[in-house]
Parts: structure tokens; sequence; C-alpha cells
């Protein structure tokens, strides 16, 4: 062995050995099974799918369109739940139904909420109420229930509804196309994540509450006492770590980066002051500023070149999970997500909010829009085909299970060092080092054989 890989070689196992004082490291190798007969059971332009609660192996599939789908794999079925009334444009995504949540005592009261464009034209941004019949498999014919609504005039619309372990229901507005500012201006709805009780009911008539220790309920010149935190560009999915209640969000950058956040009460993500780790500014954007103000601006965990840094739809990040369905597997704790764009799919580790390694792991077959977990905590995406142009697809695609070893069984996945050298992929934009990061790229082979990036908070 020549000196360069016996270099490299250490450098793979100083980078694996550090890295496996917190965690081991990120195994690759994943698959992406077809579950259903896609050739009987198809849908279009997919932008959320759940397991239904209580009714394991059957999910709830949103189209973009408004239709709501039951989908049982096993029997082959596909039956319309509800034909929501939302208003979608036939080429763009960010409007339609966006996303839905089942409540957290839904086997009980059946109540759902779903994120849409109500009505006939692109108005508005609304929440919405609604309740399954004693089926679970059809909703009633009860009218939808508007809680909340917002003007939109363009896109970055976001599309996550989720409750959180508080049992209180989040969801997150991006910033419109042009409207410099609003993320960082409190009396704008845009750019922001909100957080509401739909279980109290107010002697006012409003049909939810706001939390007593939401960030903004006793601020001055805050109207909306129902943001959680603000200066977001476009939240394209975030969800709940089932253990530790983190709230991670992936956010969709302008030109030149995307970035991964775990989000807390009252901070500000930076847009449009930032873009990820980069300073931005609206008089040129192409031009990254040498220096910003950064004061009270919550950096992200990571954050990553476009590929283009000219092509605005060259990446857009999708949210996923961190998955804990198995503490003996090597995945236990790794934040899996995706790029809508590229297919490319990413897993992360962190403590305390520093990053401690991440890997690209083996691309999907489609572009990842949605991520979900069934009862067992297995892992699902869905994806759309012709999907490089990220506004203007034809939207077709279908769902995918999420497939590994130790995704299911737990058995150990072995990582093989190879003749990859230091900073070989970098052409393509490369991983980008946060403040107070020390640099530990490094290349390698996985199990079988495929040639693997990942970046290691270690130093040389």
């Amino acid at each position: 062995m020549n000196r360069l890989l016996l270099k490299t070689a250490a450098l793979l196992s100083l980078s694996l050995g550090l890295s496996l004082s917190l965690q081991a490291a990120i195994p690759t190798g994943l698959k992406y099974k077809t579950f259903y007969d896609t050739t009987k059971i198809k849908f279009d332009k997919l932008m959320w799918f759940e397991e239904i609660p209580g009714k394991k192996g059957n999910f709830l599939v949103a189209e973009q369109n408004g239709k709501l789908w039951t989908l049982n794999a096993v029997a082959g079925t596909k039956n319309l739940f509800m034909d929501f009334p939302t208003y979608a444009s036939a080429i763009y995504h960010e409007d339609g139904l966006l996303g839905v949540a089942f409540h957290p005592k839904f086997l009980d009261n059946r109540k759902m909420y779903a994120y849409f464009t109500p009505g006939n034209n692109r108005t508005n941004l609304a929440i919405g109420e609604f309740t399954a019949d004693a089926t679970l498999l059809k909703a009633t014919d009860i009218p939808v229930k508007i809680l909340w609504s917002a003007p939109i005039s363009g896109g970055h619309n976001g599309a996550t509804l989720q409750f959180g372990p508080d049992g209180f229901l989040y969801w997150a507005v991006g910033q419109d196309h042009g409207q410099h500012g609003a993320a960082q201006d409190m009396a704008s709805p845009r750019g922001k994540m909100y957080r509401i009780n739909v279980d109290e009911v107010r002697a006012d008539g409003k049909p939810y509450g706001v939390p007593a220790d939401n960030p903004y309920v006793n601020a001055a010149g805050v109207s909306a006492k129902e943001i959680w935190a603000h200066g977001l560009r476009n939240p394209m999915k975030f969800s709940f770590d089932k253990l530790t209640g983190d709230l991670w969000e992936v956010e969709v950058g302008q030109w030149y980066q995307e970035s991964v956040n775990i989000i807390r009460k009252g901070e500000n993500l930076g847009w449009d002051l930032m873009e990820g780790t980069n300073c931005y500014t609206w008089s040129d954007e192409h031009s990254i500023p040498a220096s910003c103000n950064k004061t009270n601006l919550q950096p992200p965990l990571w954050a990553i070149q476009h590929l283009d840094p000219q092509d605005t739809w060259g990446n857009s990040g999708t949210g996923g999970f961190v998955y804990r369905a198995n503490p003996a597997s090597k995945f236990y704790g790794v934040y899996l997500f995706g790029d809508f764009c590229s297919n490319q799919m990413f897993g992360l580790t962190q403590t305390d909010r520093k990053m401690t390694e991440v890997k690209e792991l083996e691309k999907a077959p489609l572009g990842p829009i949605h991520f979900a977990l069934d009862s067992d905590g297995k892992m699902y995406m869905a994806g759309w085909y012709g999907n490089r142009q990220f506004v203007y697809s034809n939207g077709s695609g279908q769902i995918l299970l999420i497939d590994h070893p130790e995704l299911s069984l737990g058995v150990p996945t072995r990582l093989v060092e190879g003749s990859g050298h230091k900073n070989k992929f970098m052409a393509r934009g490369g991983f980008v080092k946060l403040p107070g990061l020390p640099v530990g790229y490094y290349g390698g082979l996985d199990a079988l054989g495929r040639e693997l990036r990942s970046y290691s908070g270690t130093s040389e």
C-alpha cells in the first residue's frame, strides 16, 4: 500500500474511531422497496402520507389535488377517504393539500387537521379541522372547520403539520417569493413556525388556544402570539425526535445552501439575513457578503452547497426523521433525510446541536417529497419522478419502504477501507465547514464496494 493510501486509511480509521466514541459510524447500503402493487395503485403529486392510528397496515395518502386516499398494501386496495376542498395549481406544487395530522387522541375523538389552500384560487393558506367516521377509513360529511388562515402571494408555503410531544399543533410557513424581509418582520405571517392548542375552548370564540409558554405571548408589537420561531425561508418538512422531542427541520435555500436545523422556542433561523452559514443580502444576492450581524441568529447544524450556485432549483432539501425503532441499530439516533432534486439521501448525527457526522447515502430512485414512520418504526419515503425542476414536474410517484439490515434486524454492517482520496469529491460543491468545527473529510468504500464520502467532526 503506498503512502497516500496508508494516510487515507489512517484518516478513515481515526475519523471512524472518534465518531464511534459518540456513536457508531452511520451505515451505508440503503435499499428502497415497493410494498404495494404499483401496477394497479398509482398516486399523483404525493404530498403526505402516514399510517392511520389504530389501523395497522392502513395508510392515509394525500395528493396535492386535495384527494385523500386510504392504502392497504396487503389487500391491494386504494379507496377515497375525502376529496378535500382545496385549490391546487396544475403545475405548481406549493399549494393545494400540503399536509395532514392526526390528533394525539384520534382514537377517541377521530379529529384530523389539514394544511391547505382553500377555495378556488391561491389566496390563503389555512389550517382546517375535520373528522373520520367510526370506521376510521373515511371522513365524515361534517364541513372542514377553518382554525387559522393567512394571505399568500407566492410559494414557499412549507408542507408540514404535526403535533409535538407536548400535545400542541405545530406548522411552518415560508417567506413568499419577493417579500423581502418578511421572515424577520414579526408583523408578517410569513417565515414563521406556529404552535397552538387545538383543545382549548376560548371565551372569545377563537377556535383554538395559545399555549401560555409560547415565546411571544407577552411580547409588545407581536400580534400573532401563535409564533414559535421565525427567520424561515421554506421549511420543507419537519419532525420531532420521538426520544428527545427535538424539532428537526430542513430549510430550502435560495442560491447557495440547504440547511438542517433543530429549532427551539423563540429562535431566529436567520433568513433573509443569512442563508445557511452564509451572510445574505437582496441588493446583490449572487454575491456572499464578507460579514453581517449574526447577533441572536441560530446557525444550522449542517449546510450543503447547491449543485449549481446559480441554479435556483439545483437543490431542495426534504426533512425526514430520527430513527428510533431499534436501539441496537447503528442507525439509532441518525437523522435520515433527502434532496428532492438530486434524489440524494443523507444520514446525520449530532450532540448538543453540534453535528458529529453526516454521510451521503445511496440515492433514492425518485425525488423524496415526504418521509413517514409506521407503528413499528419502519421508515417510508414518498417521491416524485421527473423532479429535476423543483416546481414544474408531472408529479407522478410512489411510496417506498426504506430498507437496510440495520433498520430492521439490528445486524451490524461493515465499512471497508478503500482507495478513496481525501477531498476527492469536492468538485460537487462539498460539505460546508461550520464555525468551530474542524475538518475531517475521508473517502472509502462501503461493504458492497461502492464509493462513499463523509464528513466527521474530527481533526487531522
